[in-house]
């Protein structure tokens, strides 16, 4: 659409944040009084300054900018979710799982998931669970490596291992994993059985904050 992208310097089309404002998760943040009602014109002169032609979907009759929306799938399941996800099995495979290596203790996480699924009735599950499906090679920080649709299957099980984590150890921090964890499985429960557009704010809210600390 030749939209900006996350990595631009002001990377939202709906408002004026920058790369630094953007950080800032609260209901204070500066870039929460910037939003504005942007048109067809607005995106021509976003677009402009690239040199790119606009997208021909604009000159469909009757199209509309505001129709644009942020996509569940890159968003959450291949971005925040598998960010979220990584980080939560990573600690617990370090912190909970029996193993002298991170093979074994991979496996032995694994064996629990296998155990999970038998349980659950989850459509589209993950083939297998190593610890480079944690935390990839060419990674910087955990991020499962999975599908869209078996990363969204894991948001339950993700959450049973941060109880797990905060039972076991009672810290600050795996508070915080915790909070994390149910704030995002209640954004998917809203998303998935009962959509409420407030309630949904609140859970992207919870989450933000909590992952930012």
């Amino acid at each position: 659409l030749g939209l900006p992208h996350w990595k631009s310097e002001h990377p939202c089309w709906k408002c004026q944040c920058t790369q630094e404002t953007l950080l800032d998760t609260s209901m204070e943040a500066e870039w929460r009084t910037l939003r504005t009602d942007r048109d067809e014109f607005d995106y021509l002169q976003m677009v402009s300054p690239k040199g790119a032609p606009p997208c021909p979907i604009f000159s469909c009759p009757g199209f509309k900018l505001d129709w644009v929306c942020i996509g569940v799938l890159h968003c959450m399941d291949l971005g925040a979710t598998a960010d979220t996800l990584g980080n939560i099995f990573w600690e617990h495979m370090e912190k909970a799982c029996p193993g002298r290596s991170r093979q074994v203790r991979a496996w032995n996480l694994w064996v629990k998931l296998k155990a999970w699924y038998q349980q659950h009735l989850v459509p589209t599950q993950l083939g297998t669970l190593r610890d480079t499906t944690i935390w990839p090679e060419d990674a910087l920080s955990p991020k499962l490596q999975c599908k869209g649709a078996e990363c969204r299957g894991l948001v339950p099980f993700g959450e049973i291992l941060a109880q797990e984590l905060y039972q076991q150890h009672n810290s600050e921090h795996n508070e915080l994993v915790l909070g994390v964890a149910t704030a995002m499985r209640d954004l998917y429960y809203l998303m998935d059985s009962a959509w409420d557009a407030h309630m949904a704010a609140g859970a992207v809210q919870a989450w933000a904050e909590r992952y930012q600390k």
